[in-house]
């Protein structure tokens, strides 16, 4: 009887899958943003609290709150930067910014790839995330360079609420 029910949703399944369209393939990687490491002033100063894998700043705080975020190595060629954030503050002042960096292996020179903004994207409320991207282009070498994403959460009032969920890279 179980299977006499599958049927229908299975010829369904494949008679949607015979009509043409685009369809692209592409790799991701993301981290949460508590999988990253936060700098020695935003640890000293206890600025955030991390809570169901975001970022945010400890109530009453104000500054910048500096993470880093190590890139594995990706097995594709990223060339986009994601951000997902909740930043509520309507003026410029209180935003989330990522980073991609590379690191050369050989003299630890750092070489900025893109970095995003929460403040080009959309005003978030009401606990709603918002997302953010920008396309780049390099040579993306890891056996000649580390990579990582440098986040900063700044807050210059108490009473703004930025937050960061996630950054990732695509294909």
């Amino acid at each position: 009887m179980v299977v006499t029910k599958c049927i229908p949703a299975l010829a369904i399944a494949i008679g949607l899958s015979a009509i043409p369209g685009t369809s692209y393939a592409y790799s991701e990687w993301n981290i949460n943003a508590t999988s990253c490491v936060a700098d020695a002033g935003s640890i000293q100063n206890n600025l955030y609290i991390g809570t169901g894998g975001t970022i945010k700043f400890a109530s009453g705080k104000t500054g910048d709150i500096v993470l880093y975020c190590p890139v594995p190595n990706l097995g594709f060629m990223p060339s986009v930067l994601g951000l997902t954030y909740y930043d509520d503050a309507a003026t410029r002042g209180s935003h989330v910014t990522a980073q991609l960096i590379k690191m050369e292996i050989g003299s630890g020179a750092l070489f900025p790839i893109v970095t995003i903004d929460s403040d080009g994207g959309a005003v978030t409320a009401q606990g709603a995330a918002g997302t953010v991207g920008h396309e780049f282009t390099d040579n993306y070498e890891p056996k000649t360079f580390a990579y990582y994403i440098r986040i900063d959460i700044i807050r210059n009032t108490p009473t703004a609420n930025e937050t960061v969920y996630s950054v990732s890279l695509l294909d």
